[in-house]
């Protein structure tokens, strides 16, 4: 199976995270081999993700990888719902006590 560049491309983030099948890294790296512009494109990758951010400040720290990253994207979607549904519980709230204020106040007129 031969991969054409824009395949590579796509799987360079797999590849370079040591996520790729042993038969998926070979093929990438046959390619690579043969291909100077997705040499190029995986070595801009490699310097991008060097920059990244990392997991500890240990000297052997480990890139934040995608699914710590999808994790993170998970919690903080949870956590967006959770304020959602508080504001939404607060407002009918609000509107609760303030309908009850006008009732009371209608009924203190009526007297």
């Amino acid at each position: 199976m031969s991969l054409n560049c824009e395949i590579v491309k796509d799987l360079v983030a797999i590849y370079t995270d040591d996520s790729a099948s042993p038969k998926t890294v070979a093929e990438i790296e046959a390619h690579l081999s043969q291909c100077e512009d997705c040499t190029d494109y995986y070595r801009q990758y490699q310097k991008i993700n060097e920059k990244s951010p990392v997991l500890s400040d240990e000297p052997f720290a480990v890139p934040l990888s995608y699914t710590k990253l999808a994790k993170r994207l998970r919690i903080r979607r949870i956590l967006e719902r959770i304020s959602f549904i508080a504001a939404v519980i607060a407002a009918v709230a609000a509107t609760f006590l303030f309908l009850k204020w006008l009732w009371k106040a209608g009924r203190a007129d009526d007297e």
